[in-house]
């Protein structure tokens, strides 16, 4: 029987055992390869989406400050509806939200979008009537522009009818009726334009304390959707200083607010 010598076992054993270290080594690196590998995909993965995320949450974050000046906007009757606020273009940045944010940023969106929509809706209604008294402000100061250049007009015939020494009474009659009636409404539209306008006053004063008392309604539901948008992204604020300033830059708001309407109420009180 043919033996075989302890050194080729030896050597034999050896090798299986560096094989099987190897095969282990390889497998090992192969597995923790793979692992990498799948973690830089979740990595890359969670920076694209956190990419979308942002494209998305800053333009819609810049839109919340536009629609609180939007609701400020609304006690400017000299702005037309349409230049108060574009709400097609806030509502598809807003809604964009609603596909890439996760369930704490549309829930705070939703609830803000629902005041901001209720706050819009009735002050729109609210400042329609304001618009409708300016509306009639102005008629009364056109007729009344309208009166007084005829009046003058009558006036006028009427010194030239003196100067010229007519006797024409019949004439005289015709022009003192018309100079008498255009005075008549010079005054009726002079009654109804001080009327209106004081309405007008007031009314548009009571308007900026509700628009101050929406502004300040819709504004503290900002806070929640900054801090759910923040805390996705990972971002770390400092909650209680945040609130902090942004109740201070709301009660500058409102400041501003009263002192505008004191000021327009005692100018009121002393035209009347």
């Amino acid at each position: 029987m043919l033996e075989v010598p302890e050194t080729i076992i030896a050597a034999i054993s050896a090798s299986v055992v560096t094989l099987i270290g190897v095969l282990y080594t390889v497998h090992k690196s192969f597995t923790q390869q793979r692992t990498q590998l799948k973690h830089d995909a979740k990595e890359r993965e969670r920076e694209r989406q956190m990419n979308l995320r942002r494209g998305v949450y800053l333009p819609a974050i810049a839109n919340l400050s536009s629609n609180l000046s939007s609701i400020l906007s609304m006690a400017n009757l000299e702005l037309p509806n349409e230049q108060v606020i574009n709400s097609k273009e806030n509502a598809q940045e807003l809604s964009q939200i609603q596909i890439v944010g996760r369930d704490a940023v549309v829930q705070a969106v939703n609830r803000y979008s629902l005041e901001l929509t209720e706050a819009l809706l009735k002050l729109f209604i609210e400042r329609a009537k304001l618009l409708d008294l300016k509306n009639s402000l102005e008629l009364a100061n056109e007729y009344m522009d309208r009166s007084l250049t005829k009046q003058s007009e009558y006036i006028e015939m009427m010194t030239q009818f003196n100067l010229q020494g007519s006797t024409d009474h019949a004439l005289w009659n015709r022009i003192d009726r018309q100079a008498q009636f255009y005075n008549e409404q010079v005054e009726k539209y002079r009654n109804e334009r001080n009327e209106v306008s004081e309405c007008l006053r007031r009314q548009h004063i009571d308007f900026f304390e509700v628009c101050a008392k929406r502004l300040t309604k819709v504004s503290d539901l900002v806070p929640p959707i900054v801090f759910a948008i923040r805390e996705e992204l990972d971002l770390p604020l400092d909650r209680e200083t945040f609130l902090k300033d942004h109740s201070e830059s709301v009660n500058r708001i409102k400041e501003m607010l009263c002192s505008f309407k004191d000021a327009v109420s005692e100018h009121v009180i002393k035209e009347h």
